[in-house]
Parts: C-alpha cells; sequence; structure tokens
C-alpha cells in the first residue's frame, strides 16, 4: 500500500505526467475503436454496435479526445517559463486530468448506448478545457514577460477549442448541419492548428539552438501571426465548401511554411534524431498547403483532386508527427533522462511516416480504400503501441537524476 501512495504521488507531482498519460492512452483507444469501426463498416467483421452515428463519434474523438490533454501536458510544463510565472497547482491540474479520463470513459459508452452520453463527456471534456484555459489566460495577463505572443496565441487557440466545443453540443443538441461546419472549422482552424503552430515557432528554434549552436534561432513575431492568420482564414474560405477560393489562403501558407523550413535548416539536424523528428514533423505543414494548393486549382478549372488527402496531411502528418516527437522530447527531459531518442524510437518515427502516407493514399487511389485505411489504421497502432510500451511507464516513476517533478 505504501509503495502505490507513492506511485500516485510521483505520477500526481507534475501535470505532464498525468495528462500525457492520459493522451498516449486515447491514442490507442481512438484508433482501436476506429479501427473496429471500419472493420464492420467495410465487412471485414460484424458491425460495433452504434448508439451514436461514427461520423459523430468520430468528430468528437478527434477533435477533444487526442491532442488536448497533451495540450495542457505541455503548456502547464513550458508554459509557466515562457512566463515567468509559477507552475499550476495540483488542485488545478488533477482535477483536469480526471475530467479527461471521465469524457473518454462517457464517450465510449455514448458510441455504444445514445447521444446523451455524449453530450455528458462534451459538458465534462468542457469543464476541464475551461478550468485549464481561465488559468493560462490569467497567467498569460499577470505575467511580466516583455514578449507575450506565444502564451497570448495559445491562449486564443485554447479559447477556439471553447467555442468548438460548445459549437459541437448546439449541433448534438439541434442537428443543424451549419453548427456541425462551424464545429470543425473553428476545432482544426481555430484550435488545433494555432496551438501546434504556436508550439513549432516558440520550440523548435529553441531545441535546434540547444544541439546546434551555430544556427541562430529564427522565430519573427510575423511569422506566427501570418500562420494564424492564415490558418483562420483557410477555415473560413472552408465555410464556402469546395471552392477555390481557398488558395487565397493556402498558397501564402504554402510559400511560409517551405520559408521557415529553408530557414531553420532542418537537414543540418539528421543526425540527432530527437531534433530531426521536429523539423520533419514541421515539413508536412508545406506538404498538406502544397496539396491544398493543388486542390483549390484543381476546383477552380472544375475537377476534384485529392480528396481528403491534404487535410490529413496537416491531421495527421503534421499534427501526429510533431505531437511523437514533442511528446518523446518532454518525457524524457523531465524524467532526468537523456535526451536522446534511442534508434527504435527513430524507426517508429519513420514508419509513423507510412501511417500519414496510407491514409493520403486511400484519398489518391481509392479503388483500394479499404486496404489503404485499414494500413493507416494498423500502422497508428503499432506506432503508438510501441512508443508506449517504451516511455508510458516513465510517467509514474521517479525522475532518473532523483530530482524533483
Amino acid at each position: 500500500m505504501k509503495s502505490l501512495f507513492k506511485t500516485l504521488s510521483t505520477f500526481s507531482s507534475a501535470p505532464h505526467r498525468m495528462m500525457f498519460f492520459v493522451g498516449v492512452v486515447q491514442t490507442l483507444l481512438v484508433m482501436l475503436w476506429w479501427g473496429a469501426t471500419l472493420g464492420g463498416r467495410f465487412g471485414w467483421w460484424p458491425p460495433l454496435p452504434e448508439g451514436v452515428s461514427s461520423h459523430e463519434g468520430h468528430l468528437v474523438l478527434m477533435l477533444y479526445g487526442l491532442f488536448t490533454p497533451f495540450f495542457f501536458g505541455f503548456l502547464f510544463t513550458a508554459g509557466p517559463r515562457w512566463m515567468n510565472v509559477d507552475p499550476p497547482a495540483a488542485r488545478v491540474y488533477i482535477p483536469m486530468a480526471l475530467g479527461w479520463v471521465a469524457f473518454a470513459i462517457l464517450t465510449y459508452a455514448g458510441l455504444l448506448a445514445g447521444k446523451l452520453w455524449l453530450v455528458l463527456a462534451l459538458l465534462t471534456w468542457l469543464a476541464s478545457m475551461l478550468t485549464g484555459t481561465v488559468w493560462f489566460v490569467r497567467q498569460t495577463r499577470a505575467s511580466p514577460a516583455a514578449n507575450k505572443l506565444h502564451p497570448y496565441s495559445a491562449s486564443a487557440g485554447l479559447v477556439g477549442g471553447c467555442v468548438s466545443a460548445i459549437l459541437t453540443l448546439a449541433w448534438l443538441a439541434t442537428g443543424k448541419a451549419l453548427c456541425q461546419t462551424l464545429a470543425i472549422q473553428f476545432g482544426v482552424w481555430g484550435y488545433l492548428i494555432p496551438v501546434f503552430l504556436t508550439v513549432a515557432h516558440r520550440m523548435v528554434p529553441f531545441f535546434t539552438m540547444s544541439v546546434i549552436p551555430s544556427i541562430t534561432p529564427w522565430r519573427p513575431d510575423w511569422m506566427l501571426k501570418s500562420w494564424l492568420g492564415l490558418s483562420l482564414l483557410h477555415g473560413a474560405l472552408q465555410l464556402l465548401g469546395d471552392s477555390g477560393w481557398r488558395l487565397l489562403a493556402d498558397a501564402p501558407m504554402l510559400g511560409l511554411a517551405l520559408y521557415t523550413s529553408y530557414r531553420w535548416q532542418g537537414w543540418r539536424s539528421l543526425g540527432t534524431p530527437i531534433l530531426a523528428m521536429l523539423h520533419i514533423g514541421f515539413l508536412w505543414l508545406g506538404i498538406g498547403f502544397a496539396l491544398f494548393s493543388v486542390q483549390d486549382i484543381g476546383h477552380f478549372a472544375g475537377v476534384s483532386l485529392l480528396g481528403l488527402a491534404p487535410f490529413h496531411a496537416i491531421t495527421i502528418g503534421l499534427m501526429c508527427s510533431l505531437l511523437l516527437a514533442m511528446v518523446t522530447r518532454v518525457t524524457l527531459g523531465h524524467s532526468g533522462n537523456k535526451l536522446v531518442a534511442n534508434r527504435s524510437t527513430w524507426v517508429i518515427f519513420w514508419v509513423f511516416q507510412g501511417c500519414v502516407l496510407s491514409r493520403m493514399l486511400a484519398e489518391i487511389l481509392p479503388g483500394n480504400y479499404a486496404a489503404w485505411l485499414g494500413l493507416s489504421v494498423s500502422l497508428w497502432l503499432l506506432c503508438f503501441g510501441l512508443w508506449a510500451s517504451q516511455y508510458a511507464t516513465i510517467y509514474w516513476r521517479p525522475r532518473a537524476d532523483g530530482a524533483a517533478g
């Protein structure tokens, strides 16, 4: 019993421990459910019982269940350093982490039992989200830091997530398609993308400088502001439907993304996997918007191209590759271990790129849609499963260097 209490004390001693663990478990549960759902849809096995449509479940889990615990695990760890403020107390982050556990339980119950459970799940998620967002916004406003662009940018993204969840609740309550469309656009382009780009803008140059001192950090404020503005513009133009006018946002975003990758000199990091994973993950931003731009030009020409491939280049390629890279680094750095991604982690990361490509090929080569989709789900589960087997136990073990936290 004493050993159990000690383990629980260690597990709850820092926000990233609890929240990253919840996030890691969700990376497996979300895709296990989605894979089982797809298998039933394609006739590989009997279909799962559906209390709500798989579309509703997919939206809720992907927008809210997958990334949010990781966001706060990181922002509650790095954010106070950005702002020169004290980190959150346990009374703030422990109930939030437990709230996201409750969200997961209620969501999976809702997928089988009905929409009411899904509504309760979202209300639980929103309670935790508002707790963390209010704390982060208050600390940002009180911060003595000279430049608060990154905390304010992250705060705006968190507020966008709250708006998206409220719109999803409105959709579930009313069934209005407009609420659903707005929820998705706010969720992806006003919440997930802004938080990922804020963290990348702040941390990739910093981590690069710490490994390759000859590279001067390059992260002008105007670049981040441009990314965020163009992200919101893309989401707004998407409301017009399949319109080539998205090119007004997508072409500039493509140019800025490629220029940033060039200025960050990611090719010099390839000998250091823990850093190279960040640069390769960020490269998907340029790839995704290159595909979006091709798709936009096709719309002007009256040709439908690429399906959801550009979207998944961003949501799986950019977001999930950066997630693997950033969580690996933070997990190692805040557990007192060496900041070295071992060979198996490097292999896992590259295999995960196959997950991204196979999901895109399902759109580009739709004749083999089910096979490509099944391969993508399998590679996701393989990669996150192997990653978890190496790193998840770190969250309840004391730091290797004996330090607190």
